[in-house]
């Protein structure tokens, strides 16, 4: 096994390595309210 390989839980443990940084707060701030769809998360 690849002892640097990092190992995630869930999808969502994986989808918030990935988008990181800055948009990740805001990204979980539109997301708090309500389910939206793609393209709402586009505009």
């Amino acid at each position: 096994m690849n002892p640097h390989k990092k190992m995630f839980n869930t999808g969502a443990d994986y989808a918030l390595s990935i988008i990181g940084g800055k948009w990740k707060s805001v990204i979980l701030y539109l997301l708090a309210g309500h389910p939206r769809r793609t393209g709402e998360l586009v505009k």
